[in-house]
C-alpha cells in the first residue's frame, strides 16, 4: 500500500498526494478495525460493528481513488460506488447503536424492512444518476489542484439530510448511554465525537464554493474511531457497554456489584448503593475498599451486614462474566435471607430446647417407672412368703401359707391372699407405660427438623428395619430404587409400620414401591376405620400400641414433607406414604419382586 501512494504521489501534486494517503490510511484503519473486532468476542455488536467499518473502509477506497482516476466518467462512477457505500453505512451505524446500548430496535421486523426499502430506493437514483443527473451532475475543478468536484441536485442535499439525521439519532443514543453510565466513559465519548466531525465541512459548503468541501471525510472518523477501540480504549467501549444491561441489572430485586477482572467496581445497581453507600462515585476503585465484606466471602456464605443499628444477612452468589472464553469480571449478587437466618436461629433454639426437653422427660418419667416397678416386685416377693403364724403353711407349699377357710378354722384369707393377680397387673400396666415412654421419648429424639437428606437404596433401610416384624417382608417394585431421606427416621417409619402390621396378626409384610411413594400392606386384620385420612386420629384405631405407633408414623413422614393416609379399598391394612423423592427420577416402577 505504501509503494501505491508513492506511485500515485509521483504524478500529481503533494496537496493532491496528500489527500490520497488520508483517504487510504483512514481505509486501511476501517479494515483493519474490523478485523480486530473478532477478538472483541461479543457477536451482538461486533457484527454490526464490522458491517459499518467495512463499508466505511470501501467508502475510503472510492474517496482516495476519485483522486486518481484518469477520466471525468470513471470519477463519477467511483464517486456513485461511494455514495452507495456510504448511505449504507448510516443503517449499519445505526444497527450498531441499537445493538450497543441494548435498544433492540435492529431486531424490529417492520425497522429493518423500512430501511431496506429506503436503502434500495436511494441506490436506484443513485445508480441511475447518469440517465437522469438529478443527483449531480459531474464537473472538474482545478483549484487547488484538478479533482472532482460534482454540481449537487435537490435530492443530493434531502438524502444527505436524512443520512445525517440517522447519524445524528445514533449518536444521540450512545451519548445518551455514556452519560447514563457510571463508568468513566471520556476515551470512548472523545472516539465517538471523532464520527461526528466529518459533518463539519459538508456544513461549511453550504456556504462555501469550495468543491473539496463536498467530499466526504466521514471514512475519517470512523478509522479513528475503530483503531481508537481496538487499541487504546477497549476496555473503557465494553465496560461502557455495560449499562446497556443495566435494564436486567436494575429489575433484579436484589442488590447487585459488578466488578472487573481486577476485583474492581464497574456497575452496581440502586439496591446494592442503598447498602453500601460507598459505591456512589467508587466506580473504578477497588472492591475490598468499597465493601470489604464481600469480598472476604466465598461463593455461597451469608455475610451479615449492619445498616442503622440492625444486621441483615445476605446469601453471597458469585456468577463470572465471560468475554468470548475469557472471563472479565464477576457478577454479585446478595440474597436478603434475614428471615430465613432469624428462623434457622429460632429452629436452632428449638431444637435444643426439644433436646433438653426430652432428656428431661426422660429422667423425670423413667426413674418414677423404674421405682414403681422395683416396689411392685418386692410386693410380689412379700406377697409370696409363707406366713409362719399359719400352720402347715409350709408343708402345703400353698403360696403365702394361704389355705381354705377350713384349714384356719374359718378365718378370713389374710391379706396377700389374691395379690399376685394384681400385683401382675399392675407390673403389666407399668411395662406398657414403659414402653409407651420409650416411644414418647424416641419420637421426640426423632422428632426435630430434617435439614439433611441423602439418596438411600429403600431396600437396605427396609432389611435394617424389619427385624421389628416376627414374619416376612417382601419388596415389590425395585429394592435398589434410591429414597430421598434421613435414613435413621426413614428406618423408623418403617420400623412402627411393621410393628403395626404384626399387631394385626400379620404373616406378611408387602412393600410396595410407587413411582412417588411406597405402600406398606399385609395380610393382617383390616382397620376399623374406613376413612382415608380418619386412622392417624387418636382415639380412632383401638389398641394402646396402636395409637402411639400411628402417631409415631405420622410425625416421622411429615417431617419428611410425606403425606401417610390408609388405603380403604384394600383388602387388609394398607398404609401409603406419598410426596417421596427418588433420585433415580422415577426409574425401576413397579413390575419385580423380591424378598
Amino acid at each position: 500500500m505504501f509503494y501505491c501512494v508513492l506511485f500515485v504521489a509521483q504524478r500529481v501534486n503533494p496537496l493532491q498526494a496528500g489527500y490520497v494517503a488520508l483517504f487510504v490510511l483512514a481505509a486501511a484503519g476501517c479494515f483493519f478495525g474490523a478485523v480486530r473486532t473478532r477478538t472483541l468476542g461479543e457477536p451482538e455488536i461486533g457484527r454490526p460493528l464490522r458491517v459499518f467499518l467495512a463499508a466505511t473502509g470501501i467508502w475510503g477506497v472510492s474517496g482516495a481513488a476519485l483522486f486518481v482516476a484518469p477520466s471525468l466518467r470513471v470519477m463519477s462512477a467511483v464517486y456513485t460506488v461511494g455514495l452507495v457505500f456510504g448511505f449504507g453505512t448510516v443503517f449499519a451505524w445505526l444497527w450498531f447503536c441499537s445493538a450497543y446500548a441494548g435498544r433492540g430496535y435492529h431486531r424490529d421486523r417492520r425497522i429493518q424492512a423500512a430501511a431496506a426499502g429506503v436503502f434500495l430506493l436511494v441506490s436506484s437514483i443513485k445508480l441511475t444518476n447518469p440517465i437522469h443527473h438529478a443527483y449531480f451532475v459531474p464537473a472538474l475543478a482545478d483549484d487547488p489542484f484538478v479533482h472532482f468536484a460534482p454540481e449537487a441536485g435537490a435530492f443530493y442535499w434531502v438524502v444527505t439530510a436524512v443520512a445525517y439525521t440517522g447519524s445524528a439519532v445514533g449518536l444521540y443514543v450512545l451519548f445518551e448511554l455514556y452519560f447514563a453510565s457510571r463508568f468513566n466513559s471520556l476515551k470512548i465519548g472523545l472516539l465517538t465525537v471523532a464520527i461526528a466531525l466529518p459533518v463539519v465541512p459538508k456544513l461549511l459548503a453550504v456556504v462555501s464554493d469550495r468543491s473539496l468541501l463536498l467530499l466526504f471525510y466521514e471514512p475519517i472518523g470512523a478509522a479513528v474511531f475503530a483503531v481508537g477501540v481496538v487499541s487504546v480504549a477497549t476496555e473503557s467501549f465494553l465496560s461502557v457497554r455495560a449499562p446497556g444491561r443495566r435494564q436486567l441489572v436494575e429489575r433484579l430485586a436484589d442488590p447487585v456489584l459488578i466488578v472487573d477482572s481486577s476485583e474492581r467496581l464497574v456497575e452496581y445497581n440502586e439496591r446494592a448503593r442503598e447498602l453500601f453507600p460507598e459505591v456512589a462515585g467508587s466506580l473504578g476503585d477497588p472492591l475490598a475498599g468499597v465493601a470489604p465484606s464481600v469480598t472476604e466471602a466465598e461463593h455461597g456464605d451469608r455475610i451479615g451486614i449492619v445498616r442503622d443499628g440492625k444486621t441483615r444477612y445476605y446469601l453471597l452468589n458469585r456468577s463470572v462474566i465471560t468475554l468470548g472464553s475469557a472471563p472479565i469480571g464477576r457478577a454479585i449478587v446478595l440474597s436478603d435471607v434475614t428471615d430465613l437466618e432469624r428462623q434457622r436461629d429460632h429452629l436452632e433454639q428449638q431444637t435444643a430446647h426439644l433436646e433438653n426437653l426430652t432428656e428431661a422427660m426422660a429422667h423425670e418419667l423413667r426413674n418414677p417407672l423404674a421405682i414403681v416397678r422395683g416396689n411392685l416386685e418386692l410386693l410380689g416377693e412379700e406377697a409370696g412368703r409363707p406366713d409362719p403364724d399359719l400352720p402347715g403353711a409350709v408343708e402345703r407349699g400353698e403360696p403365702g401359707g394361704v389355705s381354705a377357710a377350713a384349714d384356719t378354722g374359718g378365718r378370713a384369707a389374710p391379706p396377700g391372699a389374691g395379690e399376685n393377680d394384681s400385683i401382675g397387673t399392675a407390673l403389666a400396666a407399668v411395662e406398657r407405660m414403659e414402653g409407651v415412654v420409650d416411644d414418647l421419648i424416641s419420637i421426640m429424639e426423632y422428632g426435630t427438623p430434617i435439614t439433611d437428606t441423602e439418596p438411600h437404596p429403600i431396600g437396605s433401610i427396609i432389611d435394617d428395619a424389619k427385624g421389628s416384624f416376627g414374619g416376612t417382608v417382601e419388596v415389590i417394585g425395585g429394592r435398589e430404587r434410591p429414597i430421598v431421606a434421613d435414613r435413621t427416621r426413614c428406618g423408623e417409619l418403617f420400623r412402627h409400620l411393621f410393628r403395626l402390621h404384626d399387631g394385626r396378626g400379620a404373616s406378611t409384610v408387602s412393600v410396595e414401591v410407587l413411582e412417588e411413594g411406597f405402600a406398606v400392606g399385609s395380610d393382617g386384620e383390616r382397620f376399623l376405620t374406613s376413612e382415608r385420612g380418619k386412622l392417624f386420629e387418636y382415639g380412632v384405631e383401638t389398641g394402646e400400641n396402636a395409637r402411639i405407633i400411628l402417631a409415631n408414623a405420622w410425625t416421622l413422614a411429615n417431617l419428611h414433607g410425606w403425606s401417610i393416609e390408609a388405603d380403604p379399598e384394600a383388602d387388609g391394612p394398607r398404609i401409603v406414604v406419598s410426596g417421596v423423592s427418588y433420585a433415580d427420577e422415577g426409574s425401576g416402577g413397579p413390575g419385580e419382586t423380591e424378598g
